[in-house]
């Protein structure tokens, strides 16, 4: 298992937030009564940061929330189906904010990525031209000033380079993250795979300690220039029953064909893993859109307690538009719905456990 964080300053950025906001009535019935330490965390940013509203921007303000991030555990009633009764979402798209979204302790819950947009075609890390990534990452960023080492954060921001006086330039280029954590953290797992890697493997089909279905998302996206010039450009997390050249044991495996620039910087692809309850069902496929369209899908039906996040997404994710790639609209319920949309040549794989 391989572990990595960066130390990222704190800068001017281009700023797009969404958040839910449940009805006066549902945030009283989840909170009367009940010390939750966990639940509603609020944005914090750092005080020095300067926000200019996107231009094309379709929810949300610069620099404010329409809500907390929304904590959908039904405290105080009958246990839920999903697992820990429910999920948090969120969503954050700059072009250079390092900071990110609080989403929450990570000793209560585990996140995945449920949406990537944006231009993830740019950028290069710390060491190759002492730039940064383009990142779309959900992940705790232990030693980052500002941030709670205990805690999630949804990071998503374009790349940067060195000029030749050593000034970190921005490239202005859009991302949009979209997270989903749920309320446990049943033998979680965790690796990443980088440019130049065959299949990493995660973990085994299922634990050897925990009873229940082990399932594996997409955690995290860092691309570098020229690693999503295609749209033959993929990540994607597999579950693999039998073994090949590539894949010796069976398990969950990370895979992708990013290419790494030509002086050796590296795209990185990020997955977590958790059991569920032996009594969760699943439910997943695939959604396209064509070079130039729009295809959107409800996901999931009923009035269960759910929640969808990202197995594998592919094409040309260099454009500079947050809604170019694959995003999720969030149910304003715990028992709603979910819906994806996806973009412009883009397809999108996604899970859904109930």
């Amino acid at each position: 298992m391989r572990t990595h964080f960066s130390l990222f300053p704190s800068i001017t950025i281009l700023l797009r937030t969404t958040a839910l906001v449940l009805p006066l009535a549902a945030f009283v019935t989840a909170c009367d009564g009940v010390d939750d330490q966990d639940g509603g965390e609020e944005l914090m940013l750092d005080d020095d940061l300067e926000l200019a509203a996107p231009a094309e921007a379709e929810t949300g303000a610069a620099g404010e929330l329409d809500g907390p991030v929304e904590d959908l555990r039904a405290v105080g009633a009958p246990p839920l189906p999903l697992v820990g009764g429910g999920f948090v979402w969120g969503s954050w798209g700059t072009t250079s904010d390092t900071l990110g979204l609080d989403m929450g302790s990570q000793s209560t819950r585990t996140c995945f990525l449920s949406g990537v947009a944006g231009n993830l075609n740019v950028g290069a890390r710390d060491g190759f031209a002492g730039g940064r990534p383009s990142v779309a990452w959900v992940y705790d960023f232990p030693g980052v000033p500002h941030h709670n080492d205990d805690h999630y954060y949804l990071v998503a921001h374009g790349g940067a380079y060195r000029n030749q006086t050593n000034d970190l330039v921005w490239q202005n280029n859009p991302v949009n993250a979209q997270a989903t954590c749920l309320y446990t953290t049943s033998d979680r797992q965790y690796d990443f795979w980088e440019s130049g890697d065959g299949p990493v493997k995660i973990a085994d089909l299922n634990s050897s300690t925990v009873v229940g279905p082990r399932h594996c998302y997409l955690s995290g996206i860092e691309g570098v220039g020229g690693a999503w010039n295609s749209s033959t450009r993929y990540a994607r997390v597999v579950r693999r029953t039998t073994t090949d050249a590539s894949h010796p044991t069976t398990g969950w495996y990370i895979e992708a064909n990013l290419p790494a620039t030509a002086n050796g910087d590296r795209a990185r692809v990020h997955a977590q893993c958790i059991t569920f309850p032996s009594t969760t069902s699943f439910t997943s496929n695939t959604l396209t859109a064509g070079v130039g369209a729009t295809n959107s899908e409800v996901l999931t039906s009923g009035s269960a307690v759910k929640a969808c996040a990202l197995t594998g997404i592919s094409g040309a994710l260099n454009v500079d538009d947050w809604a170019d790639g694959a995003v999720m609209t969030f149910p304003a319920t715990q028992t709603g719905n979910w819906t994806l949309t996806v973009k412009n040549g883009k397809s999108a794989s996604w899970e859904c456990a109930q």
